[in-house]
């Protein structure tokens, strides 16, 4: 879900002192490393996938990481700002709210505000 691709790519930036976010990709596609990397232009040996899924455990390019629950509300808070700020709810394409609605219940990244008549970004909080 995109909370957790973005709670991964802060959290490997923050734990390595990054000075920037590294890339991140998003594929309706299975998962290929050196697909990905070959069509980013960039040098294989530095590509790592960081994945929950623990059916890739054996491929040498993934690290499997714990599956995300929930934020604890600051940090959820600079989440959803940063959603916003980064791809305004008030501006998400028709087809896009469809796509994103067709997720399990558990990993919805965007609901219905009825008090704002409006969509929102959700982060579960812990």
């Amino acid at each position: 879900s995109l909370e957790r691709l973005l709670a991964a790519r802060d959290a490997i930036t923050e734990t390595l002192g990054l000075a920037a976010s590294p890339t991140v990709v998003v594929t309706a596609s299975d998962k290929s490393v050196e697909d990905t990397v070959r069509h980013l232009q960039l040098p294989e040996a530095n590509a790592m996938l960081f994945d929950d899924n623990t059916a890739l455990q054996y491929d040498p390019k993934t690290v499997v990481v714990d599956s995300f629950e929930a934020l604890p509300e600051t940090r959820r808070r600079e989440v959803m700002s940063y959603m916003e700020e980064q791809l305004p709810t008030a501006q998400l394409d028709e087809e896009l709210v469809e796509y994103l609605q067709g997720a399990r219940d558990s990993e919805r990244a965007l609901e219905w505000n009825a008090a704002a008549s409006a969509w929102r970004w959700r982060v579960p909080v812990a």
